[in-house]
């Protein structure tokens, strides 16, 4: 299977990959009536989307695709009123965010597999989302702690710093 293209989450004016789909949810919710292409072997769904967390939600700022009739798709494809961005409050589901280097060779903390994203890295980010609303951080880590670097700790300890007011709470597993 072809690594897929992640989603992208910005966080306090920053850029991370985003291993979720959040927008699907809208198109189950309102039927898929409007029908992606897939331009690219790295894309299978046909489009993907710029999230934004902030003041406790989720918001999407952009879709970028292609329908099946070859037309453009963007936000405004979906929510022809938008101001630039849309409270996603169609999404409950957790958010992954991967963090830090690739682990593939170190011993894993949890049955993981290396799933369409890629290579499972050290630590990721948990966000949970009740109807476009964020609840609690879980920054796991996913090799044994005994095997943490000094690196690797100083890491943990920045990420618990960066999420800490993201959600309402944050927490290391």
């Amino acid at each position: 299977m072809t690594v897929q293209f992640t989603e992208t989450l910005l966080v306090k004016h920053r850029s991370y990959p985003l291993e979720n789909e959040p927008f699907e949810d809208y198109l189950e919710l309102t039927g898929g009536a409007k029908r992606f292409v897939a331009t690219n072997t790295a894309n299978w769904r046909g489009y993907s989307g710029t999230w934004r967390l902030a003041r406790q939600r989720l918001y999407c700022c952009d879709i970028y695709g292609t329908f099946e009739n070859g037309q453009p798709a963007s936000l405004r494809s979906f929510f022809p009123e938008t101001s630039g961005e849309e409270f996603a409050y169609w999404h409950t589901g957790t958010l992954r965010v991967p963090r830090g280097d690739g682990c593939r060779s170190r011993p894993l903390s949890r049955e993981e597999f290396y799933g369409p994203y890629g290579d499972q890295t050290v630590f990721t980010v948990l966000i949970e989302v009740d109807c476009g609303i964020v609840g609690p951080v879980v920054v796991r880590s996913n090799i044994l702690r005994e095997a943490w670097t000094l690196n690797e700790t100083r890491y943990a300890q920045n990420l618990l710093k960066f999420w800490q007011d993201v959600g309402t709470g944050v927490s290391l597993d």
